[in-house]
């Protein structure tokens, strides 16, 4: 069985499963899963230490009814310093820092930490990022992968018995 973060990249439900979006407390039903292979998005040529403006996952995007779970894969050495989802709600964020997405998770062991990558989208409520070059040096392409799982879905009129939860939005959005 799927749970959200789970060391092995799975689906979190199945078909006939329940999930429960957090932290809206929506119900749904899995009806039909499948891969969503590997997107590619390029932020473009980045001088040392530059840093992009926020910018929309549209590439990301499903359409109504249906929910992502993705992982991301750094091909060049750049880092996410912001991750808003939605726009008004920063995720990763502790007391007094905000956590940074990077290869660090690739280098150490992408199998086993993989998870710290994972997020989830409910239909076009995508992230909006600032991605910052930290190579040291110019890059002419900054590129990140996703790649993950797409969920067909029907609403459910009610909290059932059971269910997995799914993070579709910060904290701050309750």
């Amino acid at each position: 069985m799927g749970k959200a973060f789970s060391t092995e990249f799975e689906p979190v439900a199945y078909p006939g499963e329940n999930i429960l979006l957090l932290p809206t407390k929506e119900a749904y039903r899995v009806e039909f899963v499948e891969q969503i292979p590997v997107i590619e998005k390029d932020f473009g040529a980045l001088d040392a230490d530059a840093e992009t403006d926020s910018t929309k996952l549209t590439e990301l995007e499903l359409d109504d009814m249906q929910l992502g779970q993705y992982r991301m894969y750094f091909v060049d050495n750049v880092a996410i310093t912001e991750f808003r989802q939605p726009f008004g709600a920063g995720r990763f964020v502790i007391k007094n820092t905000v956590g940074q997405i990077d290869q660090t998770f690739q280098n150490i062991d992408f199998t086993r930490l993989s998870q710290f990558t994972e997020f989830y989208v409910f239909e076009d409520d995508v992230p909006h990022v600032k991605v910052k070059n930290i190579s040291g040096g110019a890059l002419t392409n900054s590129r990140i992968k996703f790649f993950g799982w797409k969920y067909y879905l029907t609403k459910l009129p009610r909290i059932p018995e059971t269910y997995k939860t799914v993070p579709v939005a910060g904290y701050s959005m309750v």
